[in-house]
This record gives structure tokens, sequence and C-alpha cells, in this order.
């Protein structure tokens, strides 16, 4: 297990037992100790549809610029994933629905390839919690949960943190551009590539037993800073294990709705390693 690997095995293990299966420059310094955790999720939707009435076409922004003069940056994230849980060992079947909340806290320092990324993962309708600690040094990952501390010597953070997938996607042409209350709205269509190593993250999943359909990113810009960030998409995920009973296959059918605010940019902290 390796980085949100490790955390996506221990969200599976929650999700299976939540539904019953068988079996800009850098300026300021502070110190991040990793000791709050994030407040509550709430759920989000991304509208992809071409503005009309009061909504007026958007200006000429320069994105690509504003992200890349981003060397650190905060954020808080929220996210709701509602599942639709199919499980079959042999001549029975079993469907039950599992919602996973997430909130977080994140730091990242893109440059010096520094993150802590403070999260509570709930799982409905058991009501299950866990607070996960990840801290990020270059390719070590400490990992804090109730289990103790892990210490990893990869993670897949650098690839599916909120600020690299946007990146990813803006390489692609937007498919709405407009101006809503003197704030740019851009919508894009991510590719699933970019998207897979978050949903990997949190599901522990090899991305040949999932797939990501219908996806839609909104960025918000105001005042060439980016406020804002909005995904959605649906997903499936096939799972097959034998167990003492037989075959056991797993079909996990839902969607992913998220919200990041950037809270701060460009003000480096210090990351150091948790405490145990």
């Amino acid at each position: 297990m390796v980085g949100k690997k490790a955390i996506g095995l221990l969200v599976a293990i929650m999700v299976v037992a939540s539904a019953g299966c068988l079996g800009g420059k850098a300026i300021e310094t502070n110190t991040v100790t990793g000791s709050e955790h994030a407040g509550s999720p709430e759920k989000t939707a991304t509208n992809t549809n071409t503005p009309t009435g009061g909504l007026k076409k958007a200006g000429d922004i320069d994105l690509d610029k504003i992200v890349g003069e981003i060397e650190t940056y905060s954020y808080h994230h929220y996210a709701t994933m509602d599942l639709n849980v199919t499980t079959t060992e042999g001549n029975i079947t079993m469907q039950s629905n599992v919602s996973m909340l997430i909130s977080e806290k994140g730091y990242v320092d893109i440059v010096r390839k520094r993150a802590l990324v403070n999260s509570t993962v709930t799982i409905l309708p058991d009501n299950l919690t866990e607070n996960v600690l990840q801290i990020v040094i270059g390719n070590k990952t400490y990992l804090k949960t109730s289990f103790g501390v892990n210490v990893v010597n990869f993670t897949a953070l650098w690839d599916s943190h909120p600020l690299k997938i946007l990146k990813e996607t803006i390489k692609e042409k937007p498919l709405a551009k407009y101006t809503e209350n003197g704030t740019t709205v851009l919508v894009y269509s991510p590719p699933e590539d970019v998207l897979l190593p978050l949903a990997e993250g949190y599901l522990g999943v090899s991305g040949s037993n999932l797939t990501i359909t219908d996806a839609a990113l909104e960025i918000r810009v105001a005042n060439d800073t980016i406020s804002l960030i909005k995904l959605v998409y649906s997903l499936m995920v096939k799972t097959s294990s034998d167990g003492a009973f037989g075959h056991i296959e797993v079909v996990e059918v839902g969607t992913w709705k998220s919200l990041v605010r950037i809270t701060s940019i460009n003000e480096r902290r210090e990351v150091k390693p948790p405490s145990t």
C-alpha cells in the first residue's frame, strides 16, 4: 500500500463493512501540526449547461499563467461519493446503498514537494468514521490513522491533489465560459486518466477495475485568483475474489461530487513528520 492507495484500502474496508458485503511568491512561514481535523462535508453539484439570461460572456483570462504562478496553496475539500453496491456470492445476491462523506483541510507545496492532508471520512448508513492524517515529504508519506503511523516510500498524492487535476484538465478546451457576479466560470470535461488517481486513492482499486464517465470540472476565478473548484463524475467499480463459500463479485455504481475552496496561495509553511 502506498500513499493514497493506503487510504483507499482503509476506506474500501469501511465501505464493505457498511454495505454488509460478504467477505504570488512564497513569503510567509508557519508550522503545520496536523492536529485539527476538517469539519462536516457538504454536497455540491456542477451545472455544465451553457449560461443564459443575466449571465454574461466571460472576458479573456490567462488561466495557464494563474495556475503556473502557484507554488503553494491551502484548501478545504468537501466531497460525497454515493454508491449502489451489489455483492454476489454463489447464488446469493445482496444490494445496499452506501455514502462516503469526505472532509479535508490540505496544504500542498508543489515546488518543495511537501504536503499535509487532514481528512475525516464517514461511511453511511452505519456512521463509520476514520480520521486520517497524511504528511508527504518528497516521495515519503507518513500516514496516521487510528491504527497508528505507517511510513511508505511513495505517494500518489502528486497525481491527485486538486491543482494537479485542474492543471491537467485545462489542457483541454472548455465546454463553457461565462461571467457570473464578476466571477469567471469555466467548465471542462476532464479526461478519465486525469481522474483515475483520485478515484483509485479513495476506493483502493486499480484502473482496470474502475471506469469513470460523465465528468465535469467547474473552475471559478475572481481577481485573477482561483477561488473554487467543483468536480462531478459517475463511476463503476468491479472487483472479484474467491471466498469460503465460492466466488465473490462486487459491483459498485455511483457518483462523486466535490467542492474545493482555495483558502490561501503562496503562503509557505513548514511541514514536519507527525508525532507517534
